[in-house]
């Protein structure tokens, strides 16, 4: 069965399944997919993977719902070929990814799909399928790459493969094939290959000595309640070249962090008052803090709590062993990324293949406002391009486009901070005599002003069904081709099937932080809007 929206292209290939010998059952509409499937029961499904209306992934979805094709094998056949979309159709449940147009190569896979005798259903779910999947493709292609996820994040894995085959997999505490299982887990997670030859920018991947980088002292908060290793840890710190605050307690650790800009927070996770989880909610809660690595401390050594910390937005996480070696040599690593960064600002070095996540867009913008650099930002990610150009510390051009819309001024740079794995080059301008327009700094605090308050109307008026939304019908056919399947669903719950933000947890079977959060990534991202 063949599933696309293009009817010539529909009837191209069906003539040349058809004068191969198959039995072909041709469908143009993907809202029909399913009905058409349960009465023909195909074998292989092959299936366009960028179609209006319903994408593939979702077609793929509402199939695996229907026992009676559990069975069938989908096939994506689609004119984007980057390996991301690839490894997406993959974790969606398919079989295989074809590139257009379709030729004897595709009949001769599709013969071979065809003589096999699948002896259970394909379950997404199922780890260890999902794994045999996505480590046959890569065979098949030859895949001489790095996968990486998530870069600069707490869930950043890197997977090596060579020649198809996998070589190393690390996310955190994990190794092997739980490192590339927890990593294919991530719906929502930013994925990108990397060529095994490649570089990391100017960013060292190891940790580095605090010399090679003087020009940046980092600032570290230390929050513990115990007097005697808060004053040990400090000490470690400050001879290693940082300079450190401390705190007693999470609500103490909260409020200085609001009033001074961290490099990076070390905090116990068992505190009177507030706790270092606690204090970590409300740390993410401000996009002025919320991209500052959090070092958790526990008395327990414990993987599955490192991938908790992990998932509730933490860097990194360490068992208390009375050594600061080790500790000292994870904030070193935590805060390189910046050090090497604002030195190559400094020297008026070009960067290029800058992470931004791996220091953060406000701490970036906030760096170009305090040197008074003039340079010129190019970045993307996957929802959109970013640009910005800043002379003597001043703003002259901000600008971020996502499909047709253009945002300038306060709102590009709203858009580059809400950015999720932005990559770009940042190359030195030679200032003109203009002085004249608002400084960098002015217009990021602004910015983050407008972000919060954005945020807190989520969490309040929205979910409370006291205001309403309207949506970009344009941004929203671009966030349903790049959107986590967790978002797409709540968007397309609320837009077509007109279900409340207050009930969309029940409906969904999500949980009220996972709702909120899907629908600040929304808003923030323009697809919808607060009327």
């Amino acid at each position: 069965m063949l599933v696309d929206d293009d009817g010539l292209m529909l009837k191209m290939v069906g003539d040349q399944l058809y004068r191969a010998g198959f039995e072909v059952q041709l469908c143009q509409h993907a809202t029909l997919t399913v009905p058409t499937a349960k009465s023909f029961a195909p074998d292989v499904l092959v299936l366009d993977q960028t179609m209006p209306v319903l994408s593939g992934r979702e077609v793929l979805a509402a199939l695996r719902k229907e026992p009676a094709l559990a069975k069938t094998q989908v096939v994506f056949l689609s004119g984007r070929t980057s390996a991301r979309d690839q490894l997406r159709a993959l974790v969606a449940g398919a079989v295989d990814v074809w590139t257009k147009p379709f030729g004897d190569e595709h009949l001769h896979k599709l013969e071979r799909l065809c003589e096999e005798n699948l002896t259970r259903p394909f379950n997404p779910s199922d780890t260890e399928r999902l794994r045999r999947r996505v480590l046959d493709f890569h065979l098949r292609a030859q895949t001489n790459a790095q996968l990486v996820v998530n870069p600069g994040t707490p869930f950043e894995g890197r997977a090596e493969f060579k020649g198809g085959t996998l070589l190393t997999a690390r996310l955190g505490p994990l190794t092997g094939f739980e490192a590339l299982d927890e990593m294919l887990s991530l719906d929502d997670g930013v994925w990108r290959f990397e060529p095994t030859s490649a570089g990391a920018g100017v960013v060292p991947a190891a940790p580095v000595a605090l010399a090679d980088a003087s020009t940046y002292a980092p600032r570290v908060l230390m929050v513990d309640d115990d007097a005697a290793l808060r004053r040990l840890v400090a000490l470690q710190l400050g001879r290693a070249g940082f300079r450190v605050d401390v705190a007693d307690d999470g609500s103490e650790g909260y409020r200085k962090a609001t009033q001074c800009d961290y490099d990076v927070v070390v905090a116990d996770l068992n505190m009177p008052i507030l706790d270092g989880w606690g204090m970590l909610k409300l740390l993410k809660a401000d996009p002025r803090m919320r991209e500052t690595p959090v070092l958790f401390l526990s008395a327990h050594d414990d993987y599955r709590e490192t991938l908790r910390a992990a998932r509730a937005g933490a860097h990194d996480y360490l068992r208390k062993s009375g050594h600061s070696d080790e500790l000292v040599a994870r904030v070193k690593a935590l805060a390189s990324a910046r050090q090497h960064v604002h030195a190559a600002l400094k020297a008026g070095k070009p960067i290029d293949g800058l992470e931004l996540s791996w220091v953060g867009p406000v701490w970036f913008l906030r760096m170009l406002g305090e040197l008074e650099a003039s340079v010129q930002l190019e970045a993307a990610d996957d929802f959109g391009a970013y640009f910005v150009k800043v002379e003597r510390g001043r703003l002259r051009e901000a600008r971020a486009t996502s499909g047709p819309r253009v945002a300038t001024g306060v709102l590009g740079l709203m858009s580059l901070v809400v950015s999720r794995g932005s990559r770009g080059y940042l190359k030195p301008l030679v200032p003109t005599a203009d002085e004249t327009g608002p400084l960098l700094l002015d217009q990021l605090a602004d910015t983050c002003r407008r972000v919060t308050a954005i945020e807190a109307r989520v969490a309040d008026d929205l979910m409370a069904q006291r205001t309403g939304i309207a949506l970009d019908v344009e941004l929203y056919g671009l966030y349903l081709r790049v959107g986590s399947e967790r978002d797409v669903r709540l968007l397309r719950a609320m837009s077509e099937e007109d279900i409340k933000p207050d009930r969309l947890a029940e409906h969904l079977g999500l949980s009220e932080d996972e709702v909120r959060a899907s629908l600040k990534e929304l808003i923030r991202r323009g697809v919808i809007s607060l009327t």
